[in-house]
């Protein structure tokens, strides 16, 4: 059975909740964060892993290689055309890069979009 995960981020602080083998696992919405900002931050998990064992989740920014075997760096996105996550490069098309596949172990976790804001430029 797939784990349904998902993760936010803020203040500094990870939680984590969702439907996992043992059950229900949630997490306690603090009076500083309202059920918004926990939907807008809410980041699901892929399913996958990085080549170093570590969940992917949608907003982590990654290192892969594109179909001509050059290092890419990118974001974990969503694609409704699909329905499935991907690695968005970032710098675009216009830079040559490539978006990416996701898939298991064939890539690497380098950080996420709200903790490493730098890493998306």
């Amino acid at each position: 059975m797939k784990e349904i995960k998902f993760r936010i981020i803020h203040n500094g602080q990870t939680y984590y909740w969702g439907y996992v083998e043992s059950g229900f696992a949630g997490i306690p919405i603090s009076t500083t964060m309202n059920i918004e900002l926990a939907k807008e931050l809410s980041c699901q998990f892929t399913g996958l892993l990085d080549k170093n064992g570590k969940e992917g989740y949608h907003k982590d920014i990654c290192l892969y290689k594109d179909d001509s075997g050059i290092i890419q760096k990118g974001i974990i996105e969503w694609r409704d055309s699909g329905a499935r996550f991907y690695l968005e490069a970032i710098g675009g098309d216009d830079e040559g890069n490539q978006d990416g596949y996701l898939e298991n172990g064939e890539f690497e976790i380098i950080g996420n979009a709200f903790e490493n804001g730098d890493l998306l430029k």
